[in-house]
């Protein structure tokens, strides 16, 4: 995906192209999870830059998709580039199919991002966190569904979306590289050697986006914000009368409050189908 020609709320997201990039493995011990800094300070040791095909897929009124297919380091790779009509064309995504075969190495898909900040800030499920940029004792970054790098001022940031990959890192002020799998080098159980080989289904997307939530409501959309809402009352306050001023919607969104189970219940309640509620008993569980 390249550069200059990516545009979202009209401005240019990439400063470079998006690459899947190769960096080597060989962890001390425990090579299932352990990464070392040592290679994340380094250079990528190589790129999925293959012999490419090309051909257009979709092209209709409501979603465009390019199909992209390559190879690199004995493993196979198939993208398909959607970007859809109306509000849902403020994201481009993209579905990859891979057939993995390749190992001492970890596989990223790297973001230089035409946004600048030590700091990026990443989803945890319960709430969110900034973390800086790659150090010593702290570069691999746990996440879930999403990442955003919003520039020094907070009036505009690009926000990576990700359906099951829950580890990134962050080398400097704007890049971001999301790890898409892992088969390092050992020394020790040597069967590891062949772990996540096989076929892999997954998604990531880009989503630009104008400051945050007050831009946002200042704009007219409504808000579902992830905990916590602000970091103190003032500023939460401050949320609640700009989503009142622009007649929009806000809500927060806890962790399980879209989870199908609690949906059902939901529906069993507001039907009567469960009889008058006097008592409710509930216990909150997180993996």
């Amino acid at each position: 995906m390249g550069s200059g020609g990516l545009k979202l709320n009209n401005k240019s997201v990439l400063k470079a192209p998006i690459r899947l990039a190769f960096l080597k493995e060989l962890p001390d011990c425990w090579p299932a999870w352990d990464m070392e800094w040592r290679y994340r300070k380094d250079d990528p040791i190589g790129y999925v830059d293959g012999d490419v095909q090309t051909k257009v897929i979709e092209n209709g009124p409501v979603r465009v998709a390019i199909e992209i297919i390559r190879e690199g380091k004995g493993s196979q790779f198939k993208q398909v580039l959607s970007l859809c009509a109306g509000e849902p064309g403020e994201r481009v995504m993209v579905d990859n199919e891979v057939v993995w075969k390749t190992s001492g190495v970890s596989l990223k898909a790297t973001f230089p991002l035409n946004v600048h900040n030590y700091y990026a800030r990443y989803n945890l499920g319960l709430g969110t966190i900034l973390r800086p940029n790659n150090n010593p004792t702290e570069f691999e970054k746990p996440s879930h569904e999403w990442i955003d790098l919003t520039n020094e001022a907070g009036d505009y940031g690009v926000s990576i979306l990700e359906n099951c990959k829950f580890g990134s890192d962050k080398p400097d002020e704007s890049p971001l590289r999301l790890t898409l799998l892992y088969t390092p080098e050992t020394n020790l159980y040597h069967d590891q050697e062949t772990q996540d080989f096989g076929t892999h289904n997954f998604k990531y997307g880009l989503y630009a986006h104008k400051g945050n939530a007050l831009e946002a409501a200042i704009n007219g959309k409504h808000i579902l914000c992830e905990k916590p809402l602000a970091n103190n009352l003032s500023d939460s306050k401050e949320m609640l009368d700009a989503v009142n001023k622009a007649g929009v919607r806000h809500c927060c969104g806890f962790s399980y409050r879209f989870t199908p189970s609690l949906a059902l219940a939901r529906q069993l309640v507001l039907e009567g189908r469960i009889g008058r509620i006097y008592h409710v008993f509930v216990r909150y569980a997180q993996d």
